[in-house]
C-alpha cells in the first residue's frame, strides 16, 4: 500500500470537505447580513418618514397659524374636538385661539364664527342690569329722654281732653319751685282744697320716672292711636323717693313715695296727652 499516496488523497478530501463547509457558512453568514439590512433600512426608513411628516405637519400648521392669524380667519371646530377649542384654518388644534367678544345684540355667528364658544360664555338674562337700590330698615327710634318727658308734662299742663285738664305739674315742681309750698297751694276748680295732695321732693324725680315709664311702654304708646283706650299704670321704685304731703292745703310734711300713678292718652292731633299723674306716697 502506498501510504503517502493515501494520506495525499485523504487530506485534499478534507481540505476539499473543508472548503465546502466554509462558503456554505460564508453564504449563510453573508444572506443573514443582508436580511438584517433589509430589515433594519425598511424600519430606518418608516422611523424617518414618519419624523419627516410630523416635522412639515408641524412646519405646515406653524405657517398656516400665522396665514390664518394675518388673514384674521377662524375654523369651525371638527368633528368630534372640543367645542371650547378654536383653531384656525390650517393651524393646530393645540394652538387655541382668543374668543373674540360678542357682538352687540348677541345672536348666533355665521361662517367663521365660533357660534357656540359665544353663546356660553354670554352673561345669563338679568345680570347686566343695575342693582336695585336696597330698601333700608327704618333707624330705630331712641329711648325717650328725661328731656322729652319734662316737655311731654308741660305740653299736656292745662289742656283740656273729656272731662279733665293736664296737670301733672301739680305734682311735678319746675326747677326752683319750692315742693313744699306747691303741694299745699293745689286747690280745685271751686277754690277749696284737694283733701291729699303729693309732690316729688324734684322735678328730677318726677321727670325721670316718667322717662322710665315712656321707655318701658315704648311699644305701646307707638302703636296708640286717636280714639283707643288709654294706657294707665302704677310704676313702683325699687327705693323710696322723698317728697311732701299736704291734707286740706295744711303745712305739707315729709313722706316716703313708693310708686307713681299714670294715664296716657293720644289726642286726635297724634299727639300723647297726660291725664294723670300722681306719686302715692307712704302714709302714717
Amino acid at each position: 500500500m502506498d501510504i503517502p499516496a493515501r494520506a495525499t488523497r485523504l487530506v485534499r478530501r478534507g481540505v476539499s470537505d473543508r472548503r465546502g463547509v466554509s462558503a456554505v457558512e460564508y453564504v449563510l453568514v453573508v444572506w443573514v447580513i443582508l436580511l438584517a439590512g433589509a430589515i433594519g433600512y425598511r424600519l430606518l426608513a418608516e422611523h424617518v418618514g414618519k419624523s419627516a411628516d410630523a416635522t412639515k405637519r408641524e412646519l405646515e400648521g406653524g405657517e398656516g397659524y400665522q396665514a390664518s392669524r394675518a388673514a384674521g380667519v377662524q375654523s369651525e371646530p371638527g368633528e368630534g374636538a372640543d367645542p371650547g377649542v378654536q383653531t384656525f384654518a390650517g393651524g393646530s388644534p393645540n394652538m387655541a385661539a382668543k374668543p373674540k367678544p360678542p357682538k352687540p345684540g348677541g345672536g348666533g355667528g355665521g361662517s367663521g364664527g365660533c357660534s357656540g364658544s359665544n353663546k356660553r360664555d354670554k352673561d345669563p338674562p338679568g345680570t347686566n342690569a343695575p342693582p336695585k337700590p336696597s330698601a333700608s330698615a327704618p333707624a330705630p327710634k331712641p329711648p325717650a329722654s328725661v328731656a322729652d318727658a319734662s316737655k311731654l308734662i308741660d305740653a299736656s299742663e292745662g289742656r283740656s281732653f273729656g272731662n279733665g285738664t293736664g296737670h301733672a305739674r301739680a305734682h311735678v315742681p319746675k326747677e326752683g319751685q319750692d315742693p313744699a309750698l306747691l303741694a299745699e297751694s293745689r286747690k280745685k276748680p271751686n277754690g277749696d282744697p284737694y283733701a291729699d295732695n303729693t309732690v316729688f321732693r324734684s322735678g328730677r324725680q318726677g321727670e325721670q320716672a316718667l322717662r322710665d315709664i315712656m321707655n318701658e311702654r315704648a311699644d305701646d304708646l307707638a302703636n296708640l292711636k286717636p280714639g283707643d283706650p288709654p294706657i294707665t299704670g302704677t310704676r313702683r321704685f325699687n327705693e323710696t323717693l322723698e317728697g311732701y304731703h299736704s291734707k286740706y292745703g295744711n303745712t305739707a310734711f315729709n313722706v316716703q313715695i313708693q310708686a307713681v300713678d299714670y294715664t296716657i292718652v293720644r289726642l286726635p292731633s297724634g299727639d300723647l296727652h297726660i291725664i294723670h299723674y300722681q306719686p302715692v306716697p307712704i302714709l302714717p
